[in-house]
C-alpha cells in the first residue's frame, strides 16, 4: 500500500512515519501542506491519504473538497484537534482521529482503513 502523509509539523510526520514502518508498510510519502498533497496526488495514485486539518496554503478540509471535485478518492484519515463538522459528514473519510492520540491509537485507525 502506497501512503501520503500531508502534515506541516515534521515532528508529526516522523512519527506516523515510524508507526507505518513498524507496521510492515515501507511506501509512504511526505508533503507539508495542502497543496502539495494535492500535487503529488494528481502525480501518482496513493491508497492512504493520513491528512492534517490546519495547515498553510490549503487546508485539510479544502485538499479533501479538491480531491472531491477531481473524483480522485484515496481513503483517507483526518488527523486534527480542530475537525471542521463538514469532514465529519459520514461517507466522507475512512476514518477521523483527533489530536492528541497515542501511538496505538494512530496504528488502530491505520488498522481499520487498511483491512476494509
Amino acid at each position: 500500500m502506497r501512503f501520503l502523509l500531508v502534515e506541516d509539523q515534521a515532528a508529526l510526520r516522523r512519527l506516523y512515519r515510524g508507526v507505518l514502518l513498524s507496521m510492515g508498510h515501507a511506501d509512504v510519502s511526505e508533503v507539508v501542506n495542502g497543496r502539495e498533497g494535492l500535487d503529488r496526488i494528481r502525480a501518482a495514485r496513493f491508497d492512504v491519504v493520513v491528512l492534517d486539518q490546519e495547515m498553510p496554503e490549503m487546508t485539510g478540509l479544502e485538499l479533501l473538497c479538491a480531491l472531491e471535485r477531481e473524483r480522485v478518492r484515496p481513503a483517507i484519515l483526518f488527523v486534527s484537534g480542530s475537525l471542521p463538522a463538514e469532514a465529519r459528514a459520514p461517507g466522507r473519510v475512512e476514518g477521523v482521529l483527533p489530536k492528541p492520540f497515542t501511538h496505538d491509537e494512530f496504528a488502530a485507525a491505520i488498522r481499520a482503513i487498511v483491512d476494509r
